[in-house]
């Protein structure tokens, strides 16, 4: 059984025929091509006769040089607009072939929802009793909408909390518009109400392209939070990022900024986006291609990363363990130091070799009833270790 995947390639050009200098020639088309002339993996008459086919196609990745491990038919052709290029990519085992659509990404449908920073974290809806869900395309135009309720925050109340048995409402709305192929504007607006506590989150964001390189992305956000007690906490982040995609060049450049009141409950947030933090990190990585040798590409990779709290105290690593009604100790905190080399032989071996070192403020201290854990007023190294790993994968 032969089986294989189409792809039907379109962008502008132009000039007279092209010709290579090993004589590749790209001939003219008295139409561009459809899917229909390609039904079944196979070029009508018309197509076969009228466009160049190019076959025997090379390794670039993992063996550089050897002959491609399943086949590959290309068609080409061009009018006085487009350059055609027609991909027949035959697979000789289709049934490992997979493109599956989990449950929640077809409730989420990221896509709408996803910006910058992550505003909508579903897995936060802990457990809905009923919602819905509307996303649409209209143009240059996408709008995403969810309405629902999330019954775990009064499932974990005590009986004779007044809000025992309650469920939070939750509203997400999105609005975008594609200003061009790679550029996006848009707004995120989420709300959360639990009782007489609040959390609404106004955001407004783009991606643009600089150029065949060069991209960025930028997002301001607002947030207002409202606890039970009646305190409020206005809140706001500015996160802008550069990047640059290459062969040989990649570059990530990214300045987050997030007020000591920051608050998004329905996000989700690594140390760089949480609140109280200033901080910027880059990554530049080179790939080489030797010519000659086992080894077909090596990787270096530069990176740097500064992280400070508002009042500028710097922060290597700095979580916290807030205490609840299943901790009896005070508040907890732990630093933590990394530092990771890798080495990439080739797509499936690397080389890592690392040092980690962690303190916090727990102690083990011996008393007439056993040992406890108890805070300390300094943080004290609980942890270091200096590590290789060698990963390769086998195949059959």
């Amino acid at each position: 059984m032969r089986t294989g995947l189409l792809l039907l390639g379109l962008a502008f050009c132009t000039g007279a025929p092209a010709q290579s200098t090993d004589g590749l020639t790209i001939p003219v088309l008295d139409r561009p091509p459809t899917l229909a002339d390609f039904a079944g993996m196979e070029p009508t008459t018309e197509m076969r006769q009228s466009m160049t086919r190019v076959s025997d196609f090379v390794q670039r990745l993992p063996d550089d040089g050897d002959p491609a491990t399943e086949r590959t038919d290309v068609y080409l052709g061009y009018d006085n607009r487009n350059l055609c290029a027609v991909f027949l990519a035959f697979d000789s085992q289709p049934d490992l072939i997979r493109a599956n659509l989990s449950p929640r990404e077809n409730i989420e449908n990221a896509d709408y929802f996803r910006t910058e920073t992550q505003l909508v974290f579903t897995r936060r809806i802990v457990d809905p009793e009923a919602g819905a869900r509307f996303t649409g395309r209209l143009g240059d135009w996408g709008i995403g909408t969810m309405l629902m309720n999330d019954e775990a925050p009064g499932q974990v109340r005590e009986p004779a909390d007044p809000l025992f048995g309650e469920s939070a409402d939750i509203s997400v709305f999105r609005a975008f518009r594609d200003i061009s192929e790679q550029s996006r504007v848009g707004m995120l607006y989420t709300d959360r109400q639990f009782g007489d506590a609040s959390n609404t989150v106004l955001s407004v964001d783009g991606r643009f392209k600089l150029n065949d390189n060069w991209t960025t992305r930028m997002q301001l956000t607002d947030t207002e939070k409202l606890t039970e007690k009646g305190q409020r906490l206005d809140g706001n982040q500015k996160n802008i990022r550069f990047d640059r995609s290459g062969r040989r060049v990649a570059v990530h450049t990214h300045i987050i900024n997030s007020s000591e009141d920051f608050r998004a409950d329905l996000g989700f947030f690594n140390r760089n986006y949480v609140a109280d933090t200033n901080g910027y990190h880059n990554r530049v990585t080179l790939t080489y291609y030797p010519e000659n040798g086992r080894v077909n590409s090596w990787s270096p990779a530069f990176y740097f990363s500064h992280l400070d709290d508002q009042s500028g105290t710097r922060i290597a690593q700095h979580e916290q363990t807030v205490p609840g009604v299943m901790t009896r100790l005070d508040l907890g905190e732990n630093m933590n130091w990394d530092l990771l080399a890798r080495y990439v032989l080739n797509p499936w071996s690397a080389l890592y070799v690392g040092y980690n070192s962690n303190s916090s403020n727990f102690d083990l201290i011996d008393t007439e009833f056993g040992t406890e854990l108890v805070t300390t007023t300094d943080l004290r190294r609980d942890g270091r270790q200096i590590f290789a790993k060698f990963s390769y994968l086998f195949q059959p």
